[in-house]
């Protein structure tokens, strides 16, 4: 849907910008002057700063300007008569993915059989309450389903672009990583699993940083005969249809190479007894409890005990990124930029006596 009010600027004398409201309603031009005004003579930090926050003001009374005109009565028809679909409906034709069946849930019990054109505000804050009392990252997840389905009735000029504006920035916390020291690693090695490829799968993830569901799955065939894995990574790297669209080149070390044993055929599992994931972890915790590890033990913690080991031998960001598989190094700098505290000792030690 495109936008019926428009946010523009009117140069000022002295360098200033004035911000003002512009739109159409039956042919006629109308004007709404804002008095917000922005400094476009100097670009140092604190002014752009500034900017920034009168912009943010700025655009919050154009989407509150455009609500008035599409839902006051002022000339400009909401298209109802376009689709009279009910939310669920319309959620059901975009997608069917098992993830958003909780969103899904939500919007069943908060609006029974109510056409997405009747979508506004008051019941995105109705929804925001609603859900107030999940985590901040369920609560997330949940509210970018909710934005993607808004800005596709946007494309299909349904709902009004405006309705974005609506929505809170969830912030998460970051908690530490947690992982295993490599004396723990040890220590579950050592003992004797009840299923001994559950024992080595996990030792061979600390070692690679592969993921539960990439080990499970791991060939043969993608083991090359100079000892690296050549695969497509599961969660990053195969599209939903199940077809790969890159692949990871991953040398393995000498420990590695010990635990998959003798080469067998191409099409063999490497790991053929692994458990499902839930009698898997529980069987890990058993031995962790066993061998007097006192934390939360599972098996994507493997994962980060590769990406810890390697930071505190002082392996680079960008290459920890690549051997982890991380879509983004953001995510390798979230978890384990400031995870060597042998550097970050050696560094504050260097700060002169005072």
């Amino acid at each position: 849907m495109k936008q019926i009010v428009k946010l523009r600027v009117k140069k000022l004398a002295k360098g200033q910008g004035s911000y003002y409201l512009d739109w159409h309603i039956d042919g006629q031009r109308h004007y709404e002057y804002l008095q917000l005004y922005i400094d476009l003579a100097h670009n140092d930090r604190e002014t752009t700063a500034r900017n920034k926050e009168i912009e943010r003001i700025a655009m919050q009374l154009r989407n509150k300007k455009e609500d008035d005109i599409i839902y006051g009565g002022s000339g400009v028809r909401r298209p109802v008569e376009k689709n009279s679909d009910t939310i669920d409906d319309y959620i059901d034709r975009l997608t069917q993915n098992p993830h958003t069946q909780l969103f899904r849930k939500h919007m069943r019990e908060l609006f029974p059989d109510m056409p997405m054109c009747k979508l506004v505000p008051r019941h995105i804050h109705q929804y925001l309450d609603y859900t107030r009392g999940y985590s901040p990252s369920t609560r997330k997840i949940q509210i970018t389903y909710f934005k993607a389905i808004i800005s596709k009735a946007n494309n299909d000029d349904i709902l009004p672009h405006s309705l974005l504006a609506e929505f809170p920035d969830i912030r998460v916390p970051v908690k530490p990583v947690t992982y295993l020291t490599p004396d723990e690693i040890r220590l579950i090695r050592d003992y004797p699993w009840v299923n001994d490829d559950n024992r080595r799968s996990f030792i061979f993830s600390c070692l690679t940083g592969l993921r539960y569901s990439d080990v499970k799955k791991l060939t043969w065939a993608e083991i090359t005969h100079d000892f690296h894995i050549q695969f497509s990574q599961q969660k990053t790297q195969i599209s939903k249809d199940g077809n790969a669209y890159a692949f990871t080149r991953l040398p393995l070390n000498e420990q590695a190479m010990q635990l998959i044993g003798e080469r067998r055929a191409d099409n063999s599992l490497v790991f053929p007894r692994m458990s499902n994931p839930p009698a898997f972890n529980k069987q890990l915790k058993i031995v962790a409890r066993k061998v007097g590890i006192n934390k939360n033990v599972h098996f994507h913690m493997a994962r980060h005990s590769c990406g810890v080991m390697l930071a505190n031998k002082g392996v680079d960001i960008y290459t920890i990124s690549k051997l982890l598989g991380h879509r983004k190094i953001e995510t390798t700098v979230k978890f384990y930029a400031n995870i060597n505290d042998e550097h970050a000792r050696e560094s504050i030690n260097k700060l002169p006596i005072i």
